[in-house]
């Protein structure tokens, strides 16, 4: 099944109000997020390979990845955020992004099995969830003056 695929029996799935695909603003969402929160280092690469050029990027989490879930229920649920996931082979990945609940993002999680990125809708915050299958551990970097809620969850 292809990635559309998927993302279309989301729509059909949920309300427009817990997830959308921001057809005709995807570009102002990625700009916006881009000028705050990613250093742009070429102009060619806007809209891609953000995970090595966050902005005083911080990590503020470093746990297994079978825990993915607890951090991204922190989330508000009543709230909707950008979720933003690569698509592509870097150095020419693009991104593209959605606008969902918690517990939408966290089906995007799921079916994507790869790196992701939240952020907050007005912008006071960006995180990069960093999912290595591999080694089966997940780091969260944030960007941003504002904690983010995944701060808040201390690991043993």
């Amino acid at each position: 099944m292809f990635w559309k695929d998927k993302i279309d029996i989301l729509k059909k799935k949920h309300s427009s109000s817990d997830f959308r695909v921001p057809f005709s603003d995807w570009s102002g969402i990625l700009k916006n997020i881009e000028n705050r929160f990613v250093i742009k280092e070429n102009a060619s690469y806007s809209f891609s390979n953000w995970a090595d050029r966050i902005k005083n990027k911080e990590l503020v989490v470093e746990t297994s990845l079978n825990v993915v879930q607890e951090y991204i229920e922190k989330l508000n649920k009543s709230q909707n955020y950008w979720v933003v996931l690569p698509s592509g082979q870097e150095p020419t990945s693009k991104h593209m992004v959605y606008e969902g609940k918690p517990s939408v993002i966290l089906e995007i999680a799921n079916i994507s099995r790869s790196d992701f990125f939240i952020g907050e809708k007005k912008y006071s915050w960006f995180a990069y969830f960093n999912c290595d299958r591999e080694t089966n551990t997940l780091n969260v970097y944030k960007s941003g003056n504002k904690a983010t809620p995944f701060e808040e969850i201390k690991t043993t």
